[in-house]
């Protein structure tokens, strides 16, 4: 990938699904460490020493399922209460007259990440842009009370299918 820079075909390197050991191990074979890291996080996966470490290093991350257990195919969500739905997010989004699943974007943009949510739904794609609205409507005591939701629970893990242990040395392994 870095050789793919110098001809110009691409301007930067990108991963997904590192774990940090990884990641560290790429970090020091690299000439040319990634501008990017898509990972799962979400206020029930809030992996705040992960991305500590993403930041020290230079490197953004954008947070895929930013509203955590709402996809049908993560089998482990269906044993945690919807996050878009849990107490605290209606909380706060009664608070500031949005939607839950409004709050959960935009606290993922607050702490730095860009999100990405997935939806063919026209409306909700609408809604989901207007959570940028929504960031600067959130106060530390948003913030804190959601940081209280960290279950972790992590819903996107390969393991089984694959036959090897993945994000072992993450929150919710």
């Amino acid at each position: 990938m870095e050789k793919l820079l110098d001809t110009g075909k691409v301007k930067s390197i990108g991963i997904s699904n590192f774990s940090k050991k990884e990641l560290e191990t790429l970090l020091k074979a690299a000439k040319i460490p990634p501008s990017v890291h898509q990972i799962e996080t979400h206020p029930y996966l809030q992996q705040m020493s992960f991305l500590e470490f993403h930041k020290k290093n230079g490197i953004e991350v954008t947070a895929y399922s930013p509203f955590g257990n709402q996809n049908d195919v993560y089998d482990a969500g269906k044993e945690v209460h919807p996050l878009v739905e849990h107490e605290i997010i209606q909380k706060v989004a009664k608070k500031h007259g949005v939607s839950g699943a409004q709050i959960a974007l935009a606290w993922g943009i607050k702490r730095g990440t860009a999100v990405i949510p997935k939806s063919v739904n026209e409306e909700r794609i609408k809604t989901n842009f207007e959570a940028l609205k929504v960031v600067d409507k959130l106060d530390e005591e948003d913030m804190k009370n959601i940081a209280g939701m960290n279950g972790p629970h992590r819903f996107n893990n390969p393991s089984k299918t694959w036959g090897r242990k993945c994000y072992e040395d993450l929150e919710g392994a």
